[in-house]
């Protein structure tokens, strides 16, 4: 690798000597790590001056800047600012159906609430010491910072039917035409310079129409700031004796205000944690 940057760079200032280039250039490397190194290249060129060239070599992931010492200092700081190592956020997702009491008790008297750390366990073994709770589903992924997770329980519906007829031999072939049902959930996790992670939570269902046969997704979209290790609780409707008002729900989130004698609730517990 050092001989390619040594004829890379000897390349560079002959190219620059045929142009004119005074003795005032200097010429320097800069490693990508974690950035788009196209992106770098992109603004790297905007920040050159006339006499400047700007060159990647993608088998190194190096970029090579020859220009004044006062652009190069100007592109460097760019660099640092743009090629930073992305955290790993960690994301477990509970969904629960407890009692509605319960949930009250934990504080989920709205849409939603934060659960700080130190609450989270004494929280959980509320909920798991009652015999009115139901764990539904857990599920833990990781992901990059500004990356979505998304965490789907669907199953494929036949919507309709595909025909293809073979030639010259007539033959035809009929094959389904399927779309996944059932519930999605999106997270968008961004860790903030603060250590704070801003949470873009996008809940959706799709189902199908009973008249057309067509799928209908219904949403809806939340954008919350946690400490890390902190949860965010979304909740929940009642559920269990009315059926049809549980197709309104999306993981647990209601999509419409409705009414219902039941005591049982669905919430869904999210904790991000930002990995070392």
């Amino acid at each position: 690798m050092k001989n390619f940057i040594f004829y890379l760079i000897l390349l560079i200032f002959a190219l620059g000597l045929s142009s004119g280039f005074s003795a005032e250039l200097i010429v320097k490397t800069f490693p990508i790590k974690s950035a788009d190194p196209r992106a770098v290249e992109s603004i790297a060129e905007s920040l050159k001056s006339e006499k400047g060239k700007v060159t990647f070599d993608p088998r190194t992931n190096l970029l090579v800047v020859v220009d004044t010492p006062q652009n190069v200092d100007r592109i460097q700081k760019v660099i640092q600012e743009m090629d930073i190592d992305l955290k790993m956020v960690q994301i477990e997702v509970s969904i629960i159906e407890t009692a509605s009491q319960i949930l009250d008790d934990i504080g989920l008297k709205s849409s939603y609430f934060i659960l700080p750390k130190a609450d989270l366990a004494a929280s959980m073994s509320l909920l798991e010491n009652s015999q009115d709770t139901h764990i539904r589903s857990k599920s833990t992924l990781t992901t990059l910072s500004n990356q979505p997770a998304r965490i789907q329980v669907t199953e494929d519906a036949v919507i309709g039917e595909h025909h293809t007829v073979y030639y010259p031999s007539g033959h035809r072939v009929v094959e389904p035409v399927t779309t996944p049902v059932g519930s999605i959930l999106e997270v968008l996790p961004s860790v903030n310079s603060d250590n704070t992670i801003t949470l873009t939570i996008k809940p959706f269902l799709s189902t199908l129409d009973d008249q057309s046969v067509l799928p209908l997704e219904r949403s809806m979209y939340s954008r919350v700031v946690i400490n890390d290790q902190d949860t965010i609780v979304l909740g929940g409707v009642d559920s269990g004796q009315d059926r049809d008002q549980s197709r309104s729900v999306i993981l647990g989130i209601p999509l419409s205000k409705t009414k219902s004698s039941s005591l049982t609730k669905t919430a869904i517990f999210l904790t991000a944690k930002i990995m070392d």
